[in-house]
């Protein structure tokens, strides 16, 4: 759960929106050995690995999430972390 973070993004005039997002940024979901783990298969904790994008129509607020990212030491992918879902809210 996300709840208490910020994370910014660009929404337009007709309520399309984009968020992106890097391990660091979901820190709060991970537990410390996991992000041990991922640092250590050379992850970027920098590098955006998720894509939230969607639509708001107040009070609604709905997304998609996916994004992909290879984990590497030596050219050689240790691991390829895979997000996918969907997102829903309401003010």
């Amino acid at each position: 759960m996300l709840q208490g973070t910020t994370m910014s993004g660009v929404m337009n005039n007709w309520g399309a929106w984009v968020v992106l997002a890097s391990i660091n940024d979901l820190k709060s979901l991970l537990s410390e050995e996991n992000i041990i783990r991922l640092d250590d298969a050379g992850c970027s904790m920098s590098k955006n690995l998720v894509k939230i994008e969607g639509s708001s129509t107040p009070p609604k607020i709905s997304g998609d999430v996916s994004g992909q990212q290879k984990c590497r030491r030596f050219a050689v992918t240790i691991v390829k972390l895979t997000a996918s879902g969907t997102l829903s809210a309401s003010s």
